[in-house]
């Protein structure tokens, strides 16, 4: 009777263990086929969405940064021609103009030469000068006011705040031909003009690299930034 009560309980407790061993298979099973289930409803919106997870989704594209160049133009127009009239340019300049608005210059080489002599040595180092006090705006508050108008400003390629030396490094890179022109001013160099005239054509085309996904300029990828929405660069370090 013992020996019956014996076999009993073990055969009790051999199928409690397959039970229970058949139980835990179903349930994996079960949770792997959640997971595809899970798998199938996140991929069409990858699909549907193709901003999904996109590392660029924050960067300012071409248009606004367009903007914000136009604007800065305008304001360093309006710059110089105030720098013009204090130091006195504008009146070299509209005395060597005349009366008939330059055309007597056209014809008279001595006229011509003296155009030249005024630009190199007094008009473009003006120019410089109020371009780099102009633009330094940018190492300082990492945004010119054309920037700071349309909200936005530069941070890094992962979506920090940008330190000085990096604004300064993407200064020196984006105004390189301007340092170039201001030492053939000063050394009347040609090879440093014909230097001056290539940097500043590969930075113009490298401007329109922000049409591209990653949406950064040549020197932007040289450096390592980007350019953002303000509020958003800074929500998005703020909640670090």
């Amino acid at each position: 009777m013992k020996l019956n009560e014996k076999n009993e309980n073990h055969s009790t407790s051999d199928f409690s263990k397959k039970f229970e061993t058949e139980k835990n298979n179903l349930e994996a099973e079960k949770f792997a086929q959640n997971q595809e289930q899970f798998k199938q409803i996140i991929q069409p919106v990858e699909q549907i969405d193709p901003n999904f997870q996109n590392p660029y989704i924050w960067r300012i594209g071409f248009g606004r940064r367009f903007g914000a160049y136009i604007i800065d133009y305008v304001f360093l127009m309006l710059l110089f021609l105030i720098a013009a009239l204090t130091t006195g340019v504008a009146d070299r300049i509209m005395d060597f103009v005349g009366n008939d608005g330059g055309l007597s210059m056209l014809t008279n080489l001595e006229k011509i030469n003296e155009l030249t002599i005024l630009t190199n040595k007094i008009i473009l180092p003006l120019m410089l000068a109020v371009t780099f006090i102009y633009f330094s705006l940018e190492i300082i508050f990492a945004q010119s006011l054309g920037k700071m108008l349309l909200g936005i400003q530069i941070g890094t390629a992962d979506k920090k705040i940008a330190s000085y030396s990096k604004l300064l490094l993407r200064f020196v890179i984006k105004y390189g031909d301007s340092v170039l022109k201001l030492i053939f001013v000063l050394t009347a160099l040609s090879f440093v003009e014909t230097f001056s005239t290539m940097w500043n054509f590969i930075i113009f085309v490298g401007f329109f690299f922000v049409l591209s996904a990653r949406k950064q300029a040549l020197h932007d990828m040289i450096v390592g930034t980007a350019v953002y929405f303000k509020d958003e660069l800074l929500q998005l370090n703020s909640n670090e």
